[in-house]
């Protein structure tokens, strides 16, 4: 409490009243912009429409799941893009099982995330593509959980 009246005591000495008056008004006006800054921005954002770039078909990888099939966007919002991927008549999943999405380039696979489909075995997945990130293929696996950075699982889906 003494530290509190020592502060006090010398702010009150090195600001007048008036002083103090026109440092808390700037202050609350800064503080009010900031927010008003915050809140231009959202609104902002929220005008920015959703463009699809591609439309990429899925199809079922084997003859066990033939109506497995689904569709991928890219999708852009200003400079952002996201990958949207919707697959319908999945087979269930047990205990830890997750369907995961690989993104294929030159090979190499990528995590691409993972979902669980509902009991009518629809999925969907939103990826947020970082800048400059291609791919040539996707496919979706199996997986025994959510920890795979190869596929481990059998494909079910892809391009």
């Amino acid at each position: 409490m003494a530290m509190i009246s020592k502060l006090a005591l010398m702010l009150k000495s090195q600001f007048t009243p008036v002083s103090a008056s026109i440092v808390a008004v700037l202050l609350l006006s800064i503080l009010g912009l900031g927010i008003a800054n915050v809140q231009e921005k959202n609104r902002h954002a929220a005008k920015i429409p959703f463009e699809i770039l591609t439309a990429i078909p899925l199809k079922a990888a084997n003859q066990s799941n033939p109506g497995t099939n689904g569709i991928t966007y890219i999708v852009q919002q200003g400079s952002e893009k996201n990958l949207v991927v919707q697959v319908h008549e999945l087979p269930g999943v047990e205990g830890s099982q997750v369907y995961q999405v690989w993104l294929l380039k030159n090979g190499t696979r990528e995590n691409g995330g993972i979902f669980k489909p509902d009991e009518n075995g629809s999925g969907i997945l939103t990826y947020r593509l970082a800048g400059g990130q291609t791919f040539d293929q996707i496919g979706i696996t199996v997986e025994p959980d959510a920890n795979s950075s190869q596929p481990r699982g059998g494909k079910i889906a892809g391009s």
